[in-house]
C-alpha cells in the first residue's frame, strides 16, 4: 500500500475509536519520519491527551519539533558501510556484518580503516554486538547459536593469550539477551532483553558483578521502559543514554539521556540535536571525549561524530634533532 493509504486507513480506524495509546505514538513517529509534520503533530497531540506521564506536554512537544539547527562540529566517519550494531573501545568500531564480527580502526582523520574479523573460532554462533572490558582482556558479546531460537549474553575472557569458550549469562532466564555495555567503575553490565519481566518489548536492565559472578537482572523500570523498545544502553560522563522508539521521537528510533531532578524525579530527555528522522540506533563515547551516533534504516546508514574535538588539527613549529639542530 502507498503511505497515503495507509494514512487514511489510519484516520478512519482513529475515527472508531479502535487505536490503542501506543498506536497513536507509533503512527505519529513513521508520519515525522515521512516528512507528513502537520499530520504528526495531530497524532501526538492525541497521544499527549492520553498518556498517563505527566512529564510529556505540549510545550515539550513544541519544543522537540520545532526547527532545529545542526550541531557545531558534527562530522561524518562513515556512511553505507553496513554496519550493523556497531560498538566502540580504544579507537575502534567493532560492528556484525553478516552475523561475524569485525572491527574497524578509526584513523586520526577519522575515517574507518579497512575491516578486519575477529573471533574466528565462533563459527557455530551468529553475533550481534559486544561489550570490551579490562583493558581488551574480557567482554560479554550478544550472539545466537545456531541450535537456539534466542539471542544471548555469553562472557569472553583471554586465558593464557587466548579467548577461553563463551560462558552464557542468565541461561535459566527464557528470553532475548542483546546489546550489552560494562560500567567498569561500577561493576555493572546493562544490557536491553525481551525476557517475560519487561513493560513491553525490549526493556534495559542491570546486572552487578564481581568479575566472573553476574547477579540476577533488574528492569530499570517505567521512567525509562515503555511498551515498546528501549536498547543500546551506554554511559556517557556517568550519564545513562539509550535508543527508544517508545517515547516522544522525531522519528522512529530516537537518542535519550535519563536525568535525575532536584526534586527527587527522574525523566528521559530527548538528545534533539543528535536526532534525526531516520532510526538513531545508538551513541558511544570516543577516545576524545566526543561522541560519536550510529544512525540508519533500510537504505542508508552512517556514523557521526558531535563535540569539541576537531577532526584534523595542523601544527606549525621546527622540528629539532638530537643535537639541536
Amino acid at each position: 500500500k502507498s503511505l497515503e493509504t495507509v494514512i487514511e486507513h489510519c484516520v478512519n480506524k482513529v475515527g472508531v475509536n479502535n487505536f490503542q495509546l501506543n498506536d497513536y505514538l507509533l503512527f505519529a513517529n513513521t508520519l515525522l519520519a515521512n516528512k507528513k509534520d502537520n499530520l504528526a503533530k495531530e497524532f501526538y497531540r492525541e497521544y499527549l491527551k492520553l498518556s498517563p506521564n505527566t512529564l510529556y506536554t505540549s510545550d515539550v512537544l513544541d519544543s522537540l519539533l520545532n526547527e532545529h539547527t545542526t550541531p557545531p562540529n558534527e562530522r561524518l566517519i562513515s556512511q553505507n558501510l553496513g554496519l550493523t550494531n556497531p560498538s566502540y573501545f580504544n579507537g575502534s568500531i567493532y560492528s556484525s556484518q553478516e552475523g561475524k564480527l569485525y572491527r574497524n580502526t578509526v584513523n586520526c582523520k577519522e575515517e574507518l580503516a579497512p575491516k578486519s574479523l575477529q573471533f574466528v573460532n565462533l563459527e557455530y554462533f551468529t553475533i550481534g554486538s559486544i561489550a570490551y572490558f579490562d583493558d581488551g582482556e574480557k567482554a560479554i558479546v550478544s550472539m545466537s547459536h545456531l541450535k537456539s531460537e534466542y539471542v544471548s549474553l555469553y562472557y569472553l575472557y583471554k586465558k593464557k593469550g587466548k579467548w577461553a569458550k563463551p560462558y552464557q549469562l542468565f541461561s535459566k532466564i527464557r528470553g532475548n539477551f542483546a546489546f550489552p555495555f560494562v560500567d567498569e567503575d561500577n561493576s555493572t553490565l546493562y544490557f536491553s532483553s525481551d525476557q517475560v519481566s519487561s513493560y513491553g518489548g525490549y526493556d534495559i536492565y542491570l546486572s552487578k558483578f564481581d568479575g566472573q559472578r553476574f547477579d540476577t537482572p533488574v528492569n530499570l523500570g517505567p521512567t525509562i521502559n515503555s511498551e515498546m523498545n528501549e536498547i543500546n544502553p551506554t554511559l556517557i560522563d556517568k550519564t545513562l543514554y539509550l535508543s527508544s522508539n517508545g517515547h516522544l521521537s522525531l522519528g522512529g528510533y530516537d537518542i535519550y539521556r535519563f536525568e535525575e531532578q532536584n526534586d527527587y524525579s527522574s525523566q528521559l530527555i530527548n538528545c534533539k540535536l543528535w536526532n534525526t528522522s531516520q532510526n538513531d540506533w545508538t551513541a558511544m563515547a570516543d577516545n576524545k571525549g566526543d561522541v560519536i551516533i550510529y544512525t540508519a534504516d533500510l537504505y542508508s546508514s552512517e556514523l557521526k561524530v558531535y563535540g569539541n574535538s576537531p577532526s584534523n588539527q595542523h601544527f606549525k613549529g621546527t622540528v629539532l634533532g638530537p643535537d639541536g639542530q
